[in-house]
């Protein structure tokens, strides 16, 4: 077929304008030509829904749901892309789950193609043994050990599922037994979107493009930013990790998405200044540029509606945010951080101005590095003309923001 899903797409304001049709998912290499070939029809805006889904070709015939419904246009190749990834027995489940569900909307097709694999989905009666391991599976969260399975009678479990579990539902894609499955988005914040999964321990995050700035009045698209924030992060705390950082990451799952460890975030951003720069030339008038003597480490309370208002240690112990313990052991793992992040950047010929770093508990309350490291959190200069090389560009109206997270990115990564 060539494609995951093919759409015929028009204004949902001005369907004068014509139609055009597109085949998903987009190579990232036509993606700046396609978003070009939709401006005649004023459609392909990075945040609105503003296509009609006149028609749609595709295997995943419960798509069709979509036909006559508004969509945005990078969701749609972003649900292309997740699909282009499933095998034959993903497919089913996620077909299967979207019928008994009764899915028919953009943002809840992509959210179940995160967890649809709990679900078990019977396509063919004629092997109850291998429907019970492949049930038995599932159960298990997609595998066991091999001495499990052995021991397994695939064919007895199989039959007490289809005989003392009536909620199957026949579909056309199978008989769907959901598992207990919730079709759950946990968050989403201003550059990641969170998803529940079979383990109760671990979330997965997926990278956005969408761009904020200053508590969120500025808002726009820097196209790439997803996959390269998502890829750079985990990359480094991979490093971190290998230098005594416990960290969040547990598995990279494609461009965008990565597997992590669920935690309950600190509400206490914690920001090392290595460099003057930003707010921080602006409250103390001074130029940007200096570099310090030793780091600074400064704190903010996590709170979009107060604005994210500075404080200090005492701060946070009289609001309860954190106790003595905790407090210590972040700046702690912050300077190391500082430390270990200076030394990878310099290496690649940049300068780590500042950054912000976000901390968590998992279940057992043991604090680990969470959230990202990326240009969206780090000044980087360029060590040599100091250029910016981060989200200022995009703060400050710079121009050539996907450049510049695309140079931070060649030069940490290589050829990876």
């Amino acid at each position: 077929m060539g494609y995951v899903l093919k759409a015929v797409l028009s204004s949902a304001q001005h369907p004068e304008y014509g139609q055009i049709t597109v085949p998903f998912p987009i190579p990232d290499e036509k993606y700046d030509r396609m978003i070009e070939l939709l401006e005649p029809l004023e459609i392909g805006d990075a945040l609105r829904q503003d296509c009609r889904a006149d028609e749609l070709d595709s295997f995943y015939t419960v798509l069709n749901r979509l036909v006559g419904s508004l969509v945005n246009f990078d969701e749609l190749d972003y649900l292309a892309k997740r699909l282009d990834s499933f095998d034959d027995g993903e497919a089913a489940q996620f077909q299967g789950m979207a019928c008994k569900l009764g899915v028919s909307n953009i943002k809840d097709f992509i959210n179940l193609t995160f967890c649809c694999q709990q679900a078990t989905v019977i396509t063919d009666f004629s092997d109850l043994d291998a429907i019970g391991r492949q049930h038995y599976m599932t159960m298990q969260g997609g595998g066991c050990r091999i001495e499990e399975l052995e021991r397994l009678d695939g064919r007895k479990f199989a039959l007490d599922l289809i005989l003392n579990h009536l909620e199957g539902r026949i579909t056309p894609y199978g008989v769907v037994y959901d598992n207990g499955m919730k079709l759950e988005q946990l968050y989403e914040g201003k550059a990641k979107k969170v998803f529940a999964t079979s383990d109760p321990n671990v979330v997965i995050v997926s990278y956005k493009d969408d761009a904020t700035a200053f508590n969120g009045l500025k808002k726009g698209t820097i196209t790439g930013k997803g996959a390269i924030n998502n890829r750079m992060t985990n990359n480094l705390m991979r490093r971190l990790e290998e230098k005594g950082v416990p960290t969040h990451y547990v598995e990279e799952l494609s461009d965008r998405e990565t597997a992590v460890k669920k935690v309950s975030i600190v509400p206490l951003e914690v920001i090392i200044r290595n460099i003057s720069a930003g707010s921080f030339a602006k409250r103390f008038g001074v130029e940007e540029g200096i570099v310090f003597d030793a780091p600074t480490i400064e704190f903010s309370y996590k709170n979009d509606d107060l604005g994210d208002p500075l404080m200090n240690s005492y701060h946070a112990l009289a609001l309860k945010l954190a106790t003595q313990e905790e407090i210590d052991l972040i700046k702690k793992y912050a300077f190391a951080v500082n430390d270990l992040l200076r030394g990878f950047m310099k290496k690649i010929g940049i300068d780590l101005v500042d950054f912000k770093l976000e901390f968590g508990k998992t279940s057992d309350g043991t604090i680990v590095l969470a959230d990202e490291i990326s240009p969206d959190t780090c000044r980087l200069w360029d060590e040599q003309t100091h250029e910016k090389l981060d989200k200022d560009r995009f703060r400050r109206d710079m121009g050539g923001a996907e450049e510049a997270y695309e140079e931070v990115m060649r030069r940490l990564m290589g050829d990876q």
